[in-house]
């Protein structure tokens, strides 16, 4: 299977060592999950494979999403085919953006244009087709990724089931410098440990093997260090992953981030 698919790594193991407290958050549906992932968007040809086979070694397991929002269910049962699995724990929407329908034997599949969308279909749609899994054993629970509160707003007016998981990006920046030489950690470690601190589950992006690993070990930051990392985010806090959908995602960015 082409890494079209492949949107996000999660640790399912429990017994991770390198973890230096409970590595789990639990769910609205009393299910839990591994507080640190692994992802592979925008993966160089021939990369996501390879990181992958390098993450599954070191304890990820994997879940995932496509763009194939009116194939729900079909695209879930080949991605579990391909992965040899009878059922994934969470299954996010990765993006509140509905492509129309392509197969992976199409000669522009994974060159679509994003921002040509299906007329007769949305994210609302795809999320009640996703609450019908729930009764299939193919995934214990489901979420949502890069949703605004615009969205969530508007998909909780007729869902169901409400989303497990509201799941967005997190990256670095240059002020967690001082704590990581303060802990002999990488700036990615200090990060991560801080998401994880906030009761998040972070999601990074790392192609070698050593990185992919060293991404596992995330360790309990001090309340200083903490609240210091939360008035950074507050005053200089800008999302770095803004794709071009042809249409407004991010609804709660301010004019600064564009």
């Amino acid at each position: 299977m082409g890494s079209y698919y492949h949107k996000h790594i999660i640790i399912l193991n429990p017994k991770v060592k390198t973890l230096h407290y409970d590595c789990h958050n639990e769910l609205n549906t009393g299910a839990e999950i591994p507080v640190v992932g692994f992802g592979t968007w925008q993966a160089a040809p021939g990369e996501a494979g390879r990181a992958v086979k390098i993450a599954m070694k070191s304890g990820y397991k994997h879940l995932l999403w496509s763009s194939q929002h009116s194939q729900v269910e079909a695209s879930l049962r080949r991605s579990l085919a391909d992965l040899q699995l009878d059922y994934v724990d969470l299954y996010l929407m990765h993006w509140p953006i509905s492509l129309p329908p392509n197969e992976a034997t199409a000669a522009n599949f994974r060159k679509e244009d994003r921002t040509t969308h299906a007329l007769d279909w949305d994210f609302t749609n795809t999320w009640t087709d996703m609450e019908k899994l729930l009764g299939t054993g193919l995934t214990k629970a489901i979420g949502v990724a890069n949703f605004s509160t615009v969205n969530l707003e508007k998909l909780l007016k007729t869902a169901k089931v409400v989303p497990a998981e509201p799941q967005n990006p997190l990256n670095s920046h240059p002020v967690v410098l001082e704590i990581a030489e303060k802990r002999k950690r990488s700036a990615a470690q200090v990060m991560l440990s801080w998401g994880v601190a906030r009761g998040w589950s972070v999601i990074p992006k790392r192609a070698t093997e050593d990185r992919i690993k060293s991404n596992l070990a995330v360790f309990e930051l001090s309340a200083e260090e903490v609240a210091k990392l939360d008035q950074l985010a507050k005053t200089q806090g800008r999302r770095f992953n803004r794709p071009n959908w042809g249409t407004t995602v991010f609804h709660d960015d301010d004019e600064s981030v564009v």
